[in-house]
């Protein structure tokens, strides 16, 4: 009961609410992994970043599966600028659920800072294969291709990308800079 509300409070942006919720959730089974990973889901959310993790960490001793677990705590490191354990673990959420299309849009982020523009469009490929609503993935793409010389298939990316999110003012950027 409380961490089911406590999700609905985090939709509601109610963090505070949602925390207590999931302390309480957590407090009743200290084993529940979901308690553990939903509220770093809220610390995510509000740039407790360090707290995001020790949840993170938590979640995955009490589930190693859990592929989600794996991909928020990359996101929490990457966000710390932590990037070698944040591309460990999408890659570890990867392994354990390979149709999880944010995990591709997210390592393939970080191969963009990078530089690596293969494994980006090798990730984007594969994130859009399973969810082709994914503007982000376009963005990786189409960056990736833009550095590499392909400019029509940036131009392309750009565009299905903008179409998909209006308010991405870097996709608007990225197409005129192809052109």
């Amino acid at each position: 009961v409380y961490s089911n509300r406590g999700n609905v409070l985090m939709k509601m942006k109610k963090y505070d609410l949602a925390i207590r919720d999931y302390n309480k959730a957590i407090e009743i089974d200290p084993g529940y992994a979901k308690g553990y990973s939903n509220r770093g889901v809220v610390y995510n959310n509000i740039g407790k970043f360090d707290l995001a993790i020790q949840d993170y960490t938590k979640a995955i001793e009490l589930d190693k599966w859990s592929g989600k677990a794996y991909n928020n705590r990359g996101f929490a490191h990457e966000n710390m600028g932590k990037y070698k354990e944040a591309l460990e673990d999408y890659t570890r959420a990867i392994e354990l659920e390979p149709e999880m299309a944010e995990a591709y849009v997210n390592r393939g982020r970080l191969y963009l800072q990078k530089g690596d523009y293969k494994k980006v469009i090798d990730d984007s490929n594969k994130a859009l294969g399973l969810d082709p609503s994914l503007a982000e993935a376009y963005f990786n793409r189409g960056t990736a291709r833009l550095a590499s010389g392909n400019l029509d298939g940036a131009i392309e990316d750009f565009g299905k990308g903008e179409r998909l999110n209006l308010k991405a003012v870097a996709l608007y950027i990225n197409r005129g800079l192809a052109y």
